[in-house]
């Protein structure tokens, strides 16, 4: 153990360092503006318009003392879930990639014609389309770096092969000794070890997991329970990721509604995602249309929003190799510092957020025939195998063009059930490393719901560390199979267990006051706990009414709300919280107090004098509003005299 959480220790001192040293405040205009890659480029196309990323010099500033004074009286730009995920990092709170571009920079691109496509704050840089005659002008501008290509070419989405059977529900699983019906995804699921932690009652829930695919089928079946707090289309710059006959072709929304299923359906029989109950956002980041390239500034927005939101884990079955007409990334590229994909998918996991990704489809083309941006150092690239663990030809291999060992971890990629596009409840299988990675990205976000204190690169490490081929890494399965349980185990969990909300979770009540009722819990050392009911009016909970301190599982109360949220927190001795897998909502309608009315069943009957005498005799706590009601002739006391006056009031 103390061996493990060594290695975590340095990985994640080295990451903060390679990180750190990379975000420059200043960097100073390029003697040669235009590179060579775009110079080529423009020699040997006729286009008029071409797509380039500008850097910038700043932001404004040169400093670090200016960066210090900045970073304190700027507004928030990312979320308080986003803040709180990085103060477990190294790298805490916000840093120079946070601040906005400059606006002085933007208004003077604008003023010389430059239409802005997206915006990165990490690489201090814009994407546009502009007319090759202005490149001149906006080389000689003082403040850009250098003028680049921005690729664009094919993805590894148009090489996952989908089987054309339709898989019907199975009545149980191969055994009959688990509680979950899992359908043909047993052996995914098994051969990962995420059956384990779903039988110790973990499920994602309370972790938000970002899809970066080609759009989502969210009325699948396999989603009704689905948590989706936020979706972005970043081909079309809108908030629909489903399917519109408007903006895409038929199968536009295929793979990302497959690999969601993977990672994060449920449907009893069919499909169960390892990660069933986490929330979600969604991100179309490329058009699958066979006459359109994809590009990769989409795929960097995205990750750049998905951190703002707040995201834990991101899952990103995609990936950028074969570019347009040639021009391409070399091989010497390859080595986790070049792409601007590869760039965001590092600096995001120095932030906190565990980045999963496709090692890609090529592993016809040999060794080092990896993606981008699975050349990163600090994600987890991932490779495929069958259900016997035999890695497919097709997955990728390493190493990197800087010799490192990738990819990171292997789970099944081939026949891999998804949810399928071809009906609203129709389920499929699909080979490639486009269906493995979406399992390792379920199985990080158990691991952060097991170990909410766990960084990033523990998560990574610990998930390394414990794969089939730990003691002998290669370039075809990496350190090997993922096993989630034993990953779990590097640590022990300093976390109470999960639990549920019992009721109210959705029917409506119509009575004088409320009574919640939540499952028992504990902390992993048997330890007994105390609750906190959390009551509002809104679903994040903003000003909600607290109770705090509560010891049994019970409690009642009223609210001003018509319809009512309410959430539990379990709090251990050290003050460690985990909230009940799901929060509840439902309509109030607060009808006429009876006085003696203790069960709250809108009538006053031997029952609440049967309440009173166990609170009484038999120590069972009555709670909030149960208290005003059973004191029957008000004398501010619960006593016998209470249940007395309710009998003979009947």
């Amino acid at each position: 153990m103390q061996k493990s959480k060594l290695i975590l220790s340095l990985s994640t001192i080295l990451l903060a360092t390679t990180v750190l040293h990379s975000a420059q405040i200043y960097r100073p205009k390029l003697e040669k503006t235009v590179t060579n890659k775009l110079e080529s480029y423009l020699s040997q196309r006729t286009e008029k318009d071409v797509l380039v990323w500008i850097y910038f010099t700043d932001k404004g500033f040169t400093t670090k003392e200016d960066l210090t004074r900045i970073l304190a009286e700027s507004p928030k730009v990312v979320s308080e879930r986003s803040l709180k995920r990085r103060s477990k990092e190294l790298k805490k709170g916000l840093n120079f990639q946070d601040l906005p571009l400059n606006k002085s920079y933007l208004t003077e691109l604008q003023n010389l014609g430059v239409k802005v496509k997206k915006q990165s704050k990490w690489v201090n840089a814009v994407s546009s389309w502009i007319p090759r005659e202005k490149i001149s002008e906006i080389q000689n501008l003082p403040f850009v770096h250098k003028i680049d290509l921005v690729m664009r070419g094919k993805s590894i989405t148009k090489e996952t092969v989908e089987s054309a059977k339709i898989l019907k529900p199975t009545e149980q699983n191969s055994t009959n000794e688990f509680f979950l019906n899992y359908g043909q995804s047993f052996p995914q699921n098994d051969q990962i070890n995420s059956i384990a932690l779903h039988e110790a009652g973990f499920s994602g829930a309370g972790v938000l997991v970002g899809m970066f695919d080609t759009g989502y089928m969210t009325e699948h079946t396999a989603f009704s329970e689905a948590d989706v707090i936020a979706e972005w289309d970043f081909v079309n710059n809108d908030s629909n990721t489903n399917y519109d006959p408007n903006q895409d072709g038929p199968t536009q929304f295929n793979h990302g509604t497959g690999t969601w299923g993977t990672l994060g359906g449920y449907e009893d029989g069919q499909l169960i995602g390892p990660a069933f109950n986490s929330s979600f956002i969604l991100a179309k980041t490329e058009d699958v249309a066979s006459e359109l390239p994809v590009e990769e500034d989409n795929w960097a927005a995205a990750i750049e929003w998905a951190d703002s939101i707040g995201v834990d884990v991101v899952s990103s079955s995609l990936g950028y190799k074969n570019f347009d007409n040639g021009f391409t990334y070399t091989p010497q590229d390859l080595n986790g510092d070049v792409a601007v994909t590869t760039i965001a998918a590092d600096y995001a996991a120095s932030i906190g957020i565990v980045v999963c990704n496709s090692a890609g489809n090529s592993g016809g083309q040999g060794a080092s025939s990896l993606n981008h941006p699975a050349d990163a150092d600090s994600i987890l690239t991932v490779g495929a195998v069958n259900s016997s663990g035999q890695i497919a030809g097709f997955s990728s291999r390493g190493p990197t063009f800087d010799g490192r060992t990738k990819p990171e971890v292997c789970a099944q990629g081939v026949a891999t059930v998804w949810a399928s596009t071809s009906g609203v409840n129709n389920f499929g299988t699909a080979n490639g490393t486009s269906l493995s990675c979406p399992l390792v990205g379920g199985a990080a976000a158990l691991l952060i719901e097991a170990h909410p204190e766990w960084t990033a690169m523990e998560v990574r490490d610990a998930l390394m560390n414990t794969a089939s081929q730990n003691q002998n890494p290669d370039n075809d399965y990496g350190w090997g199979i993922i096993d989630v349980e034993e990953a779990m185990s590097e640590s022990p969990m300093t976390y109470p267990l999960p639990f549920d909300l019992v009721s109210p979770i959705s029917a409506g009540v119509n009575a004088p006051f409320i009574n919640f009722e939540w499952d028992w819990t504990e902390d992993s050392d048997g330890f007994s706990v105390t609750y906190t009911l959390k009551i509002a009016d809104n679903p994040n909970f903003t000003n909600s009414t607290d109770y705090p301190g509560l010891t049994d599982t019970y409690f009642a109360a009223t609210t001003n709300a018509s319809y009512v949220w309410w959430q539990v927190v379990a709090v251990d001795i050290d003050g460690n919280e985990r909230f009940a897998r799901k929060a509840g909502g439902f309509t109030y309608v607060q009808t006429t107090q009876l006085s003696g009315d203790v069960n709250g069943d809108n009538a006053v009957t031997e029952a609440d004098a049967d309440m009173i005498l166990e609170h009484i005799v038999g120590n069972k706590a009555l709670t909030g509003a149960q208290l005003i009601v059973a004191d029957v002739n008000q004398d501010s006391e619960i006593r016998v005299d209470d249940a007395s006056a309710i009998i003979d009031g009947l």
